[in-house]
């Protein structure tokens, strides 16, 4: 499975460490200057200097420990992430603006017989159709360079795009491809074979149905009127 990178989350959350650092600097400083002189500990030092270095040095650990903690949180998230992704019914897939991969769900690269050695973020799209070519999942007859542009210039313009597609192996995938602000775009990929196979199915029943109703209709004549001749008046 393709894994969210923790690169592309862990700097939005340096705020946490960069707080702690910048709150524990002036305590630290305050404490080893004034209320517990550090430079009692080192009599040649300057206190001014001892107390600034003790401070930075406190101000670092706070930093260390706030930036572990936030670690830990964003592998958390990640992981539930993950988790949420695999169980989706549809196959998902995110490009960049560059469109390069940034993450798929374990349903896209079984859909496709796709391995995570070969499908990982970063990868291009023309490298992920040319491997699905290679392997039998995309269509031999449609030619990759023509649809990724297609495909960039509706991105492009903000449309979003649904598409119905015959797979190698006689499935019907619709796929759908919305842009994203900034760049990019997702694509969700489901399965609708049994959808459509169930839908031939009843509008199959339903032809033979009135094909049977019209067979069964019979016409009522009167007693006394032959079939297509009227009765003739009769006098006294």
């Amino acid at each position: 499975m393709a894994e969210l990178s923790d690169a592309l989350v862990l700097p939005r959350h340096w705020r946490l460490p960069l707080l702690a650092g910048a709150a524990c600097f002036p305590v630290s400083w305050a404490l080893f200057a004034y209320v517990k002189p550090a430079g009692d500990w080192f009599g040649s030092a300057s206190p001014q200097a001892v107390a600034l270095f003790c401070a930075a040095l406190a101000a670092a650990l706070a930093m260390a420990m706030a930036g572990l903690f936030q670690v830990r949180n964003v592998r958390i998230h990640n992981r539930r992430m993950r988790v949420a992704l695999d169980n989706m019914s549809q196959g998902l897939c995110m490009f960049d603006a560059n469109e390069r991969l940034v993450v798929c769900n374990q349903r896209y690269m079984d859909m496709y017989k796709l391995t995570s050695d070969v499908v990982r973020p970063g990868t291009t799209l023309s490298a992920l159709l040319e491997h699905r070519v290679s392997i039998g999942t995309f269509s031999r007859n449609r030619n990759i360079e023509e649809y990724r542009r297609e495909l960039l210039a509706s991105m492009t313009q903000g449309s979003i795009t649904s598409t119905e597609v015959k797979s190698t192996d006689g499935r019907v995938i619709a796929v759908i491809n919305r842009p994203m602000k900034g760049g990019g775009w997702v694509a969700t990929h489901e399965d609708i074979t049994e959808r459509r196979d169930a839908e031939q199915e009843r509008a199959l029943m339903q032809e033979q149905q009135q094909a049977g109703e019209g067979k069964n209709q019979v016409v009522v004549v009167d007693d006394g009127v032959d079939a297509g001749t009227a009765a003739a008046p009769q006098y006294d």
